[in-house]
This record gives structure tokens, C-alpha cells and sequence, in this order.
């Protein structure tokens, strides 16, 4: 059986090497590699004086692969864990390939509102592809519900900023998904990630607290166009981002491509392997800019059972290269060092959530008349057909 990869912190594991958690919750005892995990401290750093080691179900090496009995109160157990990190592993994991599908960009940029739409549509979307998608773990349904679904699909409002993921333990939790393809019997873990934007503006933050990137199958990098100084004087809003940001996003496909190379000890004359899906975010806010070429962005691609509509996605790629040339050429340098890679634009929201208090200070807004996404998937179709999971023509 070949190895596999924890989805929680990207260590390969060896089948053979089989640990375990205790099932009791009266069976604990302080855990130093979990504490460390949770810290982002290497496995060779010392504890500081002052962190107190997490108490934590009792963890084990096993002898068989289905079942363990605890070293410490002796019950039996089947839930297995990475020896890495002690995180526990999805049931099953064996039999699946795993995935990472990575959603970054700098703040501002939109990334829990593509992540918690792009859910939503993967769900509707199982005929149309002939594919099951489901969560793999509590924390995942638990998480999603009061992150994501219930502000943004029930309250009608705005997910709040992401927090960074130093010393932030939920923000280092995947949402971990199984696509099971019933054509091909394919099956695959997906991780996504939601990363605050300062985690990402600086390679040495990217390897501080986001290692999933350099395991990524896959990067979709959100590009915000109201952070583009030639756009961001023409568009319609009063809900601009912070202009804070426009420096840092101008630079964030360079410090992409800086962490990738040093991550992975790539030589600086190979272009990245990774699949890149460099995607425009908010693009309702551009429809008085593009004209008549915003109608491509207005009705979902068709595609047929199964199959990518691969020219489709040929055309908006080239319409979305070429504003670029006219508008921001200094965002198209860093993508040539990636040798797949495709442009698109999305809306998660369909509109610019408006103000519900007339207090200039105030940020309370509400998303009226619901989600309106605009091609959201497509960025993440693009990159399963990458990995050779979708066919297309």
C-alpha cells in the first residue's frame, strides 16, 4: 500500500505506522506534539518555559490497522491518528487520494466568501458530474455551518475577517471534503484552508503558518480588481478595500512563487508544477467596465455529463489576459513561472453588499436579495481536469 498524506499537516504517512486516540475522555495526559502542533513549533524546538504542555486523549502505537488497545486504561480504540501531528485521521483515509486545494490571496480579497459558496455549489453540482461530495469529519460539518453557511445563507450578511492563524487553533482546521467520482471510482480528500490575508504577504508567513500551500494540487489565487490602482478609481462603490493592501497585492503571485521555490528546492530556471487558477474576485463591481463582454460572466458555463467545456474557459481565460495587458501587466509577470495556468473571474456574492446603518462609521452590511454567485466553480473544475479527475475537450 502506497504512502498518504495527513490533511491536517501535510507529513507523508507510512500505512505500516498505524497509531491511535484513546475513545475515553477521562483518558487524557499532557500531549507535547500536539502543543507543538498547535503552536507551529518544530519538532526540534524547545517548548518554552512558560507553554504549558495541552492535555489531550491518550495517544498510542498501534499493532493492527483496525484496532488498538490504549496503553493507559486499556480500552479498545479505532480511531487512528497522524503521528505527526495527533490529528485525527478521516475514516477510511486508505483508500483515498488526497488533494489540497489552496484558496489564497491578501485581505480583502473575498476568500471565505469563494469558499463557503464553492461548497454550496459542489453540493448541487453531483449529477451534473456524477460525483458524491461530503464532509469527512465533525469539525468540518461544525465548522462550515457557523462560519460560513449560517452568516452568509441565513443571516444575509458579510463573513467576518478571517483571524491569522498564529496561535489561532481553528484557523490552522481544514474544511476536509470527500469527492468520491462513481465513474471512475475515484476518491479524493480535499482540505481547504481559509487563510487570513497578512498570513499570506510575506514568504516567511507563508512557511510560519501555511505550509498546505507548498502540498497544494492545486492553488487558486484570488485577485481583487478593486486593488488594482488603474480599476480601483473607475468602479462604482463605497466599500473599497483598503488601500493598505494594494502594495502587498500588487506582490503576492512573486511571494507565491519565492515560498514555492524554497519550500520544495526547486531550481530557479523550472517553472512550478502546481496548477495556478489566477482568479478575479467581485467582478459584478466591473459590469459598467467591461460592457458587453461582462454578458460571458452573466450565465454559468454548460457543460456536458461529465465533460469540461474546455473552449469556454479558453475564451474568458484570453478576454481576462488581455484587460490585464491593457490594465495591471505588472500581475502577469509572476504567472509565466507557472507552467498550468489559467485566468478567470468569479462573483461569490452576485452584488455589493450595501449598508444597513447610516453611520459612516459603521461596517454593518447585508447581502440583499441572497447569494448570487457568478462562475464560482470554475476555477476549481479547471484545476480538478489539471490533476486529470475531469476529462474535457
Amino acid at each position: 500500500m502506497s504512502h498518504y498524506t495527513c490533511p491536517y499537516c501535510f507529513t507523508k504517512v507510512n500505512p505500516a505506522d498505524v497509531w491511535f486516540r484513546c475513545a475515553s475522555q477521562s483518558c487524557e495526559e499532557p500531549n507535547e506534539v500536539r502543543t507543538r502542533y498547535e503552536n507551529d513549533l518544530e519538532p526540534t524546538q524547545p517548548l518554552p518555559p512558560e507553554m504549558i504542555k495541552r492535555s489531550y486523549s491518550t495517544v498510542f502505537k498501534g499493532q493492527s490497522r483496525d484496532v488498538g488497545g490504549c496503553t493507559k486504561c486499556y480500552r479498545q480504540t479505532s480511531i487512528r491518528v497522524c503521528a505527526s501531528c495527533h490529528s485525527d485521521f478521516p475514516a477510511g483515509i486508505d483508500g483515498f487520494a488526497n488533494y489540497v486545494i489552496a484558496v489564497v490571496g491578501a485581505r480583502e480579497t473575498g476568500k471565505s466568501h469563494y469558499i463557503a459558496v464553492l461548497i454550496q455549489i459542489l453540493k448541487e453540482l453531483n449529477n451534473r458530474f456524477n460525483w458524491t461530495f461530503s464532509p469527512l469529519d465533525d469539525d468540518t460539518m461544525t465548522l462550515y455551518k457557523d462560519k460560513f453557511y449560517s452568516p452568509l445563507y441565513l443571516q444575509q450578511k458579510p463573513i467576518d475577517q478571517t483571524a491569522g492563524a498564529k496561535g489561532n487553533v481553528s484557523a490552522k482546521r481544514p474544511l476536509v471534503y470527500g469527492l468520491k467520482m462513481r465513474d471512475s471510482g475515484k476518491q479524493v480528500i480535499l482540505a481547504f484552508f481559509d487563510s487570513a490575508g497578512e498570513d499570506l504577504e510575506s514568504a516567511d508567513n507563508m512557511r510560519k503558518t501555511n505550509k498546505y500551500i507548498a502540498s497544494a494540487s492545486g492553488i487558486i489565487l484570488l485577485l481583487d480588481p478593486m486593488l488594482m490602482p488603474k480599476i480601483r478609481s473607475e468602479v462604482r462603490t463605497d466599500n473599497l478595500p483598503d488601500e493598505k493592501m494594494i502594495y502587498y497585492h500588487g506582490h503576492i503571485i512573486d511571494t507565491l512563487s519565492n515560498f514555492l521555490y524554497a519550500s520544495n528546492s526547486y531550481n530557479r530556471t523550472l517553472n512550478h508544477s502546481v496548477p495556478l487558477a489566477v482568479t478575479f474576485s467581485k467582478i459584478d463591481m466591473l459590469r459598467h467596465i467591461w460592457g458587453d463582454e461582462f454578458e460571458r460572466f452573466t450565465t454559468p458555463i454548460y457543460h456536458k455529463k461529465n465533460m469540461l467545456n474546455l473552449e469556454t474557459f479558453e475564451s474568458n481565460s484570453d478576454f481576462i489576459e488581455n484587460w490585464l495587458v491593457a490594465n495591471s501587466p505588472d500581475l502577469l509577470n509572476g504567472t509565466q513561472l507557472f507552467t498550468k495556468h489559467h485566468f478567470f473571474g468569479i462573483s461569490a456574492l452576485g452584488a455589493d453588499p450595501k449598508k444597513t446603518d447610516p453611520d459612516p462609521a459603521s461596517k454593518k452590511r447585508t447581502i440583499r436579495g441572497g447569494v448570487k454567485p457568478m462562475h464560482v466553480e470554475d476555477p476549481f473544475l479547471w484545476l480538478l481536469h489539471a490533476n486529470g479527475l475531469i476529462p474535457g475537450r
